[in-house]
């Protein structure tokens, strides 16, 4: 457990981390005689300070530093228009305004609200993305395989045996089906 506080100051603020193990997050803590609903974390983007984009982080990019107001690569001060070098929209690379970083957001929010890794939520995400509505209602494999994944995530199998084990959320197996 964690509480937070501020810069410059020994007051500590309202909210607490909790770190859970395992996959779930129960409903509710209780802590010293007070029972605390839990709100899930889900981290913001990361984005490369080198090249601006969200697919990987500074320290694995191999491109040359660009400017984040224009998006060019050179020294100096910025005198070009601002344009974002993710979806060359007219604002900086580092906006929270972009579409980019609210795709972004999104693929993150699947990833945490599903236990998915960053690869299976981008790839789910992109499939749901470059469907028609057309394609989406004749068939519903998207849905399917992403059921198919969460479902794996959620299932342990026993070692000697054809069918699976129940698992409880926390990654414990409980049981085995006969």
């Amino acid at each position: 457990m964690r509480r937070f506080v501020k810069p410059n100051s020994s007051q500590e603020t309202s909210p607490v981390l909790v770190t859970i193990l395992g996959t779930y997050l129960p409903d509710s803590v209780e802590f010293c005689f007070i029972n605390q609903k839990i709100q899930p974390f889900i981290d913001r983007s990361r984005q490369c300070t080198k090249c601006f984009s969200f697919f990987h982080l500074t320290r694995v990019c191999e491109k040359s530093q660009a400017c984040h107001l224009c998006g060019t690569v050179y020294v100096g001060l910025c005198q070009g228009p601002a344009k974002c070098s993710n979806c060359q929209g007219p604002h900086s690379a580092t906006s929270k305004t972009c579409p980019m970083y609210s795709k972004e957001q999104q693929k993150l929010e699947l990833k945490f609200r599903n236990h998915l890794t960053t690869g299976e939520a981008r790839r789910i995400f992109s499939h749901a993305s470059n469907a028609t509505y057309a394609t989406t209602v004749k068939s519903n494999t998207i849905r399917d395989d992403f059921e198919s994944t969460v479902d794996q995530k959620n299932r342990v199998y026993c070692p000697g045996k054809t069918n699976p084990c129940l698992s409880r959320k926390d990654g414990i197996t409980v049981s085995c089906l006969s």
